[in-house]
């Protein structure tokens, strides 16, 4: 047999072959697991209220992941990476964005970036996702020294308060970079925070000579509950984190969104803390999906939050389990009733064996957080409401 193997022209030539083979099978991968998830999603019956984070990628989101354009992003020529980063810095109205994996990642570049010099000093609420549920990032691995700040009911900081921590010239002292914000706040109920506010903030960091960062892994939702658009509710900030996996449910991914030097420095930060990827397109992708498709319905949340709340303020389970704040997004927080002699930790075992039905005890004993997302319909809601009343008639009667 004359047989004849064809050489490629260069080493270039080989090396694109076989990385164009390498990430067509990374998509082929990607794509049958996602698959797989999404197929089930169907036959799925639980109701699953711990977090918006559990959402699986839906099928437009698949398929985009699957037929994606993607390159190295590391080089900066994933073009799919690319029109995400592009759209969503044009939706709010900045320079530029960098796509990152997460949002504690997002907001641990954001700090460093702002406190770019050694010494420097962010001040940040005491309940904020910043300070409580990101190991102390900024201090640990940024070597900014956070200043804290007690939050206020409605996720706002005392801007007094802020004022008076915000250091001397003093030797003895850091210095003051950065104003952490959280929009919406997660510990205090998905709680928005007010235009006026964000413009007084604004006024006390450019008196201050402050950079403003906005924690705003679920801005989404704030900007419907306003009825404002992205780029108005975050026009007062110099940098933001928004989330995709949160409000949006994609599979992955942050992006921080600054101006354009801020985003410079950002993208060597990303590599440093390991956060560069390759054909990052993929989950790129899914993101672009869910700012068409997710985006656009995110008031369905607020209204199934609000419908839990109706429903446990009326006379049945008035006795058994109180809202802490009446919801103005889509998290909501419950408190078992101080007489009602019920064991805190019988409530989700119960509503979870016996209904199917998924949230979480958060803070403290007798405190629980249940949050909407995209993939809780009606159906699914009218089974959380069964099931607190279940549980109402099962543990009130032990």
């Amino acid at each position: 047999i004359n047989s004849k193997v064809i050489q490629p022209t260069s080493c270039e030539e080989e090396i694109e072959s076989r990385s164009r083979v390498m990430r067509n099978k990374s998509k082929i991968l990607i794509y049958a697991m996602v698959s797989i998830r999404v197929r089930s999603l169907s036959s799925l019956a639980r109701v699953d209220l711990r977090s918006d984070t559990v959402t699986l990628p839906t099928e437009a989101m698949s398929k985009a992941m699957q037929s994606a354009k993607c390159d190295d992003d590391v080089l900066g020529r994933d073009p799919t990476v690319q029109k995400l980063e592009e759209r969503v810095a044009h939706m709010l109205d900045k320079e530029d964005a960098v796509f990152v994996p997460s949002g504690t990642q997002a907001n641990l570049i954001a700090v460093m970036a702002h406190c770019w010099e050694r010494s420097c000093e962010y001040i940040v609420g005491d309940a904020a996702h910043i300070y409580l549920y990101e190991q102390g990032g900024g201090a640990v691995v940024g070597g900014a020294h956070p200043r804290v700040v007690p939050t206020q009911d409605d996720g706002s900081l005392s801007l007094d308060t802020v004022e008076s921590l915000i250091r001397s010239d003093d030797p003895h002292f850091p210095v003051s970079k950065l104003f952490c914000l959280e929009n919406t706040h997660n510990v205090k109920g998905g709680t928005v925070l007010t235009q006026e506010y964000m413009k007084q903030a604004r006024k006390l960091c450019d008196r201050k000579q402050l950079k403003l960062h906005l924690d705003g892994a679920r801005l989404w939702h704030a900007a419907h509950a306003l009825d404002l658009s992205m780029a108005q509710i975050c026009a007062d900030a110099d940098s933001i984190a928004v989330c995709l996996s949160k409000a949006l449910g994609a599979p992955a991914g942050s992006l921080l969104v600054a101006d354009s030097d801020t985003i410079a420095k950002a993208k060597r930060l990303r590599k440093l803390l390991g956060g560069a990827m390759r054909q990052s397109g993929v989950l790129a992708a899914a993101g672009l999906i869910a700012l068409d498709e997710q985006f656009p319905k995110l008031p369905q949340d607020h209204f199934r939050a609000a419908t839990i709340a109706d429903a446990i303020q009326a006379e049945y389970l008035r006795d058994f389990v109180q809202i802490e704040r009446y919801p103005e997004t889509n998290i909501l927080f419950l408190n078992l009733h101080p007489d009602a002699h019920v064991d805190p930790d019988a409530l989700v075992p119960y509503c979870a064996e016996e209904h199917d039905v998924h949230f979480l005890q958060i803070g403290k004993p007798g405190r629980y957080r249940l949050v909407l997302h995209h993939q809780v319909d009606d159906s699914k809601l009218e089974r959380t409401i069964a099931a607190l009343r279940g549980a109402r008639d099962k543990l009130l009667s032990n």
